[in-house]
């Protein structure tokens, strides 16, 4: 997930995020955050398959702002415990799916 210049947030999917991002800031990414460079990434979270992360993709992008910065924020916290803990990502949430948002978080997307 991508801050654009204009503080929207820009969601996509990628198997390499520093690389994405260079590219997103170099003018050579998405029409969107070539309009609006600079982007700063905000989080990002691993998935098991390119098929995994476009249904996230999808179901982050239907997400109101609130609940992006929300899901943004465990994210971030769950990429702490995993390097503080040395475990890899998914490992680390096998319990639940790394886009999992309580339901008063969440509501419906």
């Amino acid at each position: 997930m991508l801050r654009c210049s204009n503080g929207c947030l820009y969601t996509g999917i990628t198997t390499d995020v520093p690389k994405r991002l260079k590219v997103h800031n170099a003018g050579k990414g998405s029409a969107y955050v070539r309009a609006h460079r600079p982007a700063k990434l905000v989080a990002f979270t691993a998935s098991e398959s390119r098929s995994t992360a476009s249904i996230l993709e999808y179901f982050v992008k239907s997400l109101s702002r609130a609940k992006k910065l929300s899901l943004a924020r465990k994210w971030k916290a769950g990429h702490r415990r995993d390097r503080e803990s040395s475990v890899p990502t998914t490992a680390a949430r096998t319990e639940r799916p790394p886009w999992h948002i309580t339901s008063d978080e969440a509501g419906t997307p």
